[in-house]
């Protein structure tokens, strides 16, 4: 896609998420900030760094950084949490901070089936089908042959 279609996307989506995601690194400094420098560091400098290796790097790095630092972040909570980091906090930042207090994995339904109409009926809008034809008109213009 190009900047054009995804400038706008990115931004509506980033900035209506801003005040749901932001507020929570500051909830447990000790993994926000880890995860935020290396969110900027995975996205922005390691597909430079490992471009002359292979050039298949780069797309993995561009396309799945979030989702690797997700995991490297989870591992290193899980590590100062068996450690014993959090063991004489408040209980309010063992809740955010420790990986064993929140039962996220064994809680999750890793398996489930959805079914057509979850959350009710579509519902259209005039509002929304004008703003779906004026970005059918924008990627019109920018097709490149």
């Amino acid at each position: 896609f190009s900047p054009v279609i995804m400038t706008p996307v990115v931004c509506v989506v980033g900035l209506g998420l801003f005040q749901i995601g932001f507020p929570q690194v500051g909830k447990c400094v000790e993994i926000g900030l880890p995860m935020l420098i290396l969110a900027i560091v995975v996205q922005q400098y390691a597909p430079l760094y490992f471009r002359h290796i292979h050039e298949r790097t780069t797309f993995l790095f561009e396309r799945y950084s979030l989702l690797l630092c997700i995991g490297i972040v989870w591992a290193f909570a899980a590590i100062l949490t068996a450690a014993g980091a959090y063991n004489h906090v408040s209980l309010k930042t063992q809740q955010h901070c420790r990986t064993d207090k929140s039962f996220l994995i064994s809680s999750a339904p890793w398996i489930k089936i959805s079914y057509p109409f979850h959350w009710g009926p579509p519902i259209f809008t005039a509002g929304h089908s004008f703003g779906m034809m004026g970005a059918v008109l924008v990627s019109s213009f920018e097709v490149k042959d």
